[in-house]
């Protein structure tokens, strides 16, 4: 074939291309734009790119929803009288009713009450009560992680595994495909030959790598017996306990959990592990607890098979209804149009608005991007810091003294559409005060980012920042 026939041809799918994305995309003005000029300047490599990270598959239900129907039908109608029996309660106030009316709309989110919570800021203490609470396991342990290396703590925990898996317990472990990659199936020969399950999510076979790329699954979550539950920040691996020449303290906001909230966290590994394995697990719904503490809270996920994009919405809420504060902590921020807007609303409307981002990347693109960001808020008043003892993984947000959430999901574009992720949130002032304090304590190991020293940069710290910024919807 002629050479300049192929070139025709070649232009003629990329012009094919350019219109699919036009109606597939039409929803997102600016990240449409993007695609179409990165396909004009680079017309084969950009249809390379749009295929490993363009492609959005939100609208389509992944998950096998006759599987849930009946049991998502029951409980969503025990949801709606719990929420309406305490929406009329007097000791919440209008905010918190919003946004509990708006999870349970939007993420079909319980809304529980008597629940006990310790944190962790710090992976060596959590993973010391981890491992304390598995060995006690009766029944079943539930592992869901976006990265399990299988390191020194990796292979320590799978270690403690093959012991309960001797003892009867049952084990299942869902790891994420690409998160865990370098994961080494040697080190589970023992743990399979026990009966123990360890699964990927969107595993990466070649033919279906352009259309899995993107959707990872980001949660962190454990189950153990139905009365105990870990989700959070920290993954499995030694830099989570510190044991990282590069960064050194791995800053991280993790939980542990008892109560009514336990079952949220079951079902949510339920749903992930049925949709990646088609099994549906043995661990039972309804367990029994004696905690009397009256600690409000509720899980919200979304990911690219929901309808809304509700940890995003969440967040949105909590910075358009903040009167005093907003305290944010994310490793990454790199917000859409109107996460950016909220924020520079709220500090512009006197809101006390601090940033807290690491000094240092892992990600150099998702940090330069994050820097084009900075100016615009520090000249609207937010109050930016940069965390200096070690790497800042926490993702949470503390709103006035009423409500604050902790979760899997940073401030950008890909954890707001791309990922599966899982947020807490709290609705009272012990666990706003406590989450308050640690910010504080941060402040004293972060340095603060003036509009002054901003300005410094180098010349070349701005080419970076602009370049990165304009591919941010793909970061």
């Amino acid at each position: 074939m002629d050479v300049s026939i192929q070139v025709l041809i070649g232009y003629l799918l990329n012009l094919l291309l350019g219109l699919f994305i036009v109606f597939k995309e039409r929803k997102n003005i600016k990240s449409t734009w993007l695609w179409l000029m990165i396909l004009l300047y680079l017309p084969f490599v950009g249809f390379i790119l749009y295929m490993f990270f363009g492609l959005n598959y939100r609208n389509r239900k992944t998950f096998d929803e006759k599987m849930m129907l009946d049991e998502q039908e029951k409980r969503l109608i025990e949801h709606q009288k719990k929420y309406i029996a305490l929406s009329n309660s007097d000791s919440l106030n209008a905010d918190q009713k919003d946004l509990i009316n708006l999870c349970l709309a939007t993420s079909d989110s319980a809304f529980t009450d008597y629940n006990d919570i310790k944190f962790y800021f710090d992976g060596k203490d959590k993973f010391k009560d981890l491992f304390e609470d598995i060995k006690n396991a009766k029944e079943y342990i539930y592992i869901e992680y976006y990265i399990f290396k299988t390191d020194e703590l990796g292979r320590e925990l799978i270690s403690l595994l093959n012991q309960k898996l001797k003892e009867g317990v049952e084990v299942r472990i869902l790891v994420d495909a690409v998160g865990s990659r370098s994961i080494r199936k040697r080190h589970f020969i023992e743990f399979k030959r026990l009966g123990g399950e360890v699964d990927s999510f969107f595993p990466l076979f070649f033919s279906k790598f352009t259309t899995r790329f993107n959707y990872r699954n980001h949660r962190k979550i454990v189950v153990i017996d139905g009365k105990i539950a870990y989700s959070g920040g920290f993954n499995v691996g030694n830099e989570y306990i510190n044991n990282d020449k590069k960064f050194g303290f791995w800053r991280d906001t993790h939980f542990r959990l008892e109560g009514d909230i336990v079952e949220e966290y079951l079902r949510r590994f339920n749903f992930d592990y049925r949709f990646a394995t088609k099994i549906k697990t043995k661990g039972e719904f309804y367990k029994d607890h004696d905690i009397k503490t009256l600690s409000r809270m509720q899980l919200v996920t979304s990911g690219p098979d929901s309808m809304y994009e509700s940890i995003k919405n969440v967040y949105l809420k909590m910075i358009s209804s903040a009167k005093n504060r907003l305290w944010i902590q994310s490793p990454y921020f790199v917000p859409d149009e109107s996460i950016f807007e909220a924020v520079r609303i709220a500090a512009l409307s006197g809101v006390d608005v601090r940033i807290m981002i690491p000094d240092k990347p892992d990600h150099f693109s998702v940090y330069w991007a994050t820097q084009s960001y900075v100016g615009q808020l520090l000249e609207d008043g937010v109050k930016i810091y940069e965390y200096g003892k070690g790497f800042l993984h926490a993702k949470q947000v503390v709103k006035d003294d009423d409500i604050c959430t902790v979760g899997t999901a940073n401030f950008d574009i890909r954890s707001f559409s791309l990922n599966f992720e899982a947020n807490l949130i709290f609705y009272d002032k012990d666990t706003n005060a406590l989450l308050s304090e640690q910010f504080l304590r941060d402040m004293e190991e972060s340095k603060e980012l003036t509009l002054d020293r901003y300005n410094q940069r180098s010349r070349m710290a701005k080419i970076k920042e602009s370049i990165t910024r304009l591919f941010s919807p793909m970061l």
